[in-house]
């Protein structure tokens, strides 16, 4: 697991995502898997108020939210149902393809900023690049300071790693190589 490796002296590396260095990425992701469970369990969550700073050890805090969210997910009964999002109704499904797609980008950002590319899972890549491309609106794209949630596509080799063009789908170098890389 990436986060479980990052070091003390890495926290503040900096990472693809432009304004957020390594703490910043992994406390996003850590909180992020807790308001997915959340969102599964049905409960409102607004993604606009600031994530607390996770308290304890990372890897354990991933861990322990991550198999919450997965114990959620097997309760829901019905992936094709639907429910009411920002983005109108969408069906479980789609829920559960975004939220891994969003993990396997964080987990890409922090990989490439400390050094451990090699841990990253291509299947899951891919998986996540099929659904980004079928539902990564164009208006969701624009520069930094724009507002928007991810940048402009970047170039990539169609033979890259899945990863890779994973990340230059969102908007990240694919390049990029962290001070540990």
């Amino acid at each position: 697991m990436v986060i479980a490796r990052i070091t003390p002296d890495q926290v503040k590396h900096a990472t693809p995502c432009q304004s957020w260095d390594v703490g910043t990425v992994a406390n996003h992701l850590i909180n992020g898997v807790d308001r997915f469970r959340r969102t599964v369990a049905g409960e409102d969550v607004d993604w606009s108020t600031p994530m607390p700073d996770v308290e304890g050890e990372w890897a354990a805090e991933f861990h322990d939210r991550a198999d919450a969210l997965t114990a959620a997910w097997a309760a829901v009964p019905d992936m094709s149902a639907t429910s009411s999002s920002a983005m109108g109704e969408i069906s479980r499904s789609f829920t559960a393809s975004q939220q891994i797609t969003e993990i396997a980008q964080h987990t890409w950002d922090l990989a490439a900023a400390t050094g451990q590319r090699n841990m990253l899972v291509p299947d899951i890549a891919t998986e996540a690049l099929v659904w980004a491309r079928q539902s990564l609106k164009p208006e969701y794209r624009g520069t930094e300071g724009s507002g928007m949630a991810f940048g402009p596509e970047q170039p990539v080799a169609d033979d890259a790693p899945a990863p890779d063009r994973l990340a230059a789908f969102f908007g990240r170098d694919p390049n990029f190589v962290g001070e540990d890389g």
